[in-house]
């Protein structure tokens, strides 16, 4: 008996740090995804990894997802000045049944996306959206996360949300491939 609590208690320490690991990870990606200009997002991606933003945004692969930014980038110059936004995780559940004999956790979260351009203090209108938020992440041989999948889908959607607009050669697999970065 004393055994048994000893690895369960061993194994809830593992998933906890993880979990913890995970959070930190995430933030770190949309901290990067919120930079106005060199935004590098795809790293945190698998080479093969997609960012979905259900019915708005379709990307397959880095270079895909690197086409995403320069859109951000793109529209902060058509606004006439930089882009800013926040990306605001809660309420993380996570699934660890894969951990061991994979590297890899499935979680689902909830995101509110505040953003605008321009020159900070912006005028706070409301969020951009609300998306219910599932995450594939898989530990890598180097012992860094990298996200499999991500993928978004939006609960409540401003009418001005920017990728309601976005020209499909940024977002989805097959359109034309100008807008490479």
């Amino acid at each position: 008996m004393l055994e048994t609590n000893s690895q369960q208690a061993v194994l809830a320490f593992v998933e906890a740090a993880a979990g913890f690991d995970i959070q930190c990870f995430v933030s770190e990606m949309w901290r990067e995804a919120e930079k106005s200009t060199g935004s590098r997002v795809d790293s945190f991606f698998v080479e093969d990894g997609t960012f979905v933003i259900d019915g708005m945004v379709e990307a397959a692969g880095r270079n895909a997802i690197r086409k995403v930014g320069a859109y951000r980038e793109e529209l902060g110059r058509q606004q006439g000045g930089a882009r800013h936004s926040r990306h605001l995780m809660s309420n993380y559940c996570f699934d660890y049944s894969a951990l061991d004999a994979e590297g890899r956790v499935t979680g689902q979260a909830v995101m509110t996306h505040f953003g605008g351009s321009g020159e900070p203090p912006l005028q706070l209108t409301g969020p951009l959206g609300i998306y219910d938020v599932r995450i594939v992440i898989e530990k890598q041989a180097e012992k860094r996360w990298l996200l499999r999948s991500l993928y978004m889908r939006p609960i409540f959607v401003a009418a001005d949300h920017p990728t309601r607009d976005m020209p499909k050669s940024y977002s989805h697999p097959g359109s034309e491939d100008e807008h490479q970065s």
